[in-house]
């Protein structure tokens, strides 16, 4: 897997958007049916025991057991996905992303969550989503500090 950590510059986080967009929109449907199917099988707690192997299905539940397993297997495959690209997932509820990235000459995360049409926020590496910070568009309009480090 190549999912090491690599250093992005705006334009090229941004490039990342749009397959983001179409993972994220796919964990979403998936965590939809996941808990559909969790309801159906008494909870969360049975589901979890499904997957983890410590409860057995009865008949009656073996197609959804065998459903959840089958959907379980796409998030993580998707998961994967999107660390390969070399990115770091920090919430897939909140569809947050970061990226290792240099603003000012500083190693910082640039900060993407499901739903923005691009990166426009960073923060520090030892901060979270709630420090973030937007970034300042260029006189080109790029959406990234004029002293931008690539």
């Amino acid at each position: 897997m190549s999912g090491e950590a690599r250093e992005f510059n705006l334009e090229e986080a941004n490039g990342l958007v749009p397959r983001l967009t179409l993972e994220f929109a796919r964990l979403a449907r998936l965590r939809e049916e996941i808990s559909a199917i969790a309801r159906e099988l008494g909870g969360a707690e049975v589901a979890v025991g499904f997957l983890e192997h410590k409860r057995t299905p009865e008949a009656s539940q073996t197609r959804s057991a065998e459903q959840l397993r089958a959907l379980a297997d796409d998030v993580n495959r998707t998961l994967e996905r999107i660390q390969e690209l070399g990115c770091v997932v920090k919430d897939v509820e909140l569809g947050l992303v970061d990226f290792y990235g240099a603003v000012e000459g500083k190693r910082v995360f640039l900060c993407w969550q499901f739903g923005e049409g691009s990166v426009g926020y960073f923060h520090g590496l030892d901060e979270g989503f709630s420090e973030r910070r937007p970034l300042m568009a260029d006189e080109e309009g790029q959406g990234k500090p004029a002293n931008w480090v690539n």
